[in-house]
């Protein structure tokens, strides 16, 4: 029974002036039950708000760290084609190419799988959790560590009296990523691998799904 029959029920056994009374009652009591109605429904649509706010803000969000994986990963496609195009223009010994060309591809495989799952949270407009850029870092750093380092540093060496000065210097502006006319350059190497059997249809679909995430052109070769 709600507050409204209880009401009905009680002036139908009472005097007429304590009848007048419950009625004054009634009116108040109902008054405050619509005024509460209202209270709540306010409440709901100021936590709506603020939920599609709070989501709105999230996918800007996505998009302006979608937009800093788009540069990254063109920027580390080009430097990895450039490096491969010196060891063949430059004909540098078949074991080192094979050597840097391998770990390229693991390296490219590693960046790809953190890069969507980064990319897929901020398309969504959810929160995108801090350890994915610790993960990310983590990725380079090593690679920093056990390749550029080390095999890289060999490949200066040998490239050294092979190739002129500003092939040797030549810099990648991870800025000039952002512009729409860079397309993505896929090393040899990620191409290799995408096509042999060591890769899985799980490694070609996130591939395709990465170019798509982050809105990537592959260059004509």
């Amino acid at each position: 029974m709600n507050v409204k029959d209880k009401f009905t029920e009680l002036k139908q056994i009472v005097d007429h002036e304590t009848k007048a009374k419950i009625e004054e009652a009634e009116k108040i009591c109902l008054a405050k039950d619509k005024e509460d109605d209202l209270f709540e429904m306010n409440n709901s649509l100021k936590n709506k708000n603020a939920a599609k706010e709070n989501t709105d803000e999230l996918k800007a969000h996505g998009r302006c760290i979608t937009h800093l994986l788009h540069m990254l990963v063109k920027a580390l496609f080009a430097t990895f084609d450039d490096e491969e195009r010196n060891i063949i223009k430059y004909q540098i010994a078949g074991s080192h190419k094979k050597q840097h060309e391998v770990s390229h591809a693991v390296f490219m495989r590693k960046v790809q799988a953190e890069v969507l799952l980064i990319s897929g949270a901020g398309r969504s407009g959810k929160p995108i959790a801090t350890t994915h850029a610790a993960t990310l870092m983590q990725i380079f750093s090593a690679w920093m560590v056990e390749h550029a380092t080390k095999i890289d540093r060999e490949l200066s060496a040998h490239l050294i009296g092979k190739a002129p000065q500003s092939e040797l210097e030549k810099e990648i502006y991870l800025g000039d990523m952002g512009k729409k006319i860079v397309t993505l350059k896929v090393p040899h190497s990620f191409k290799s691998f995408l096509g042999s059997d060591n890769a899985s249809i799980q490694d070609r679909n996130m591939y395709e799904k990465m170019k798509k995430l982050l809105k990537l052109q592959e260059a004509k070769q």
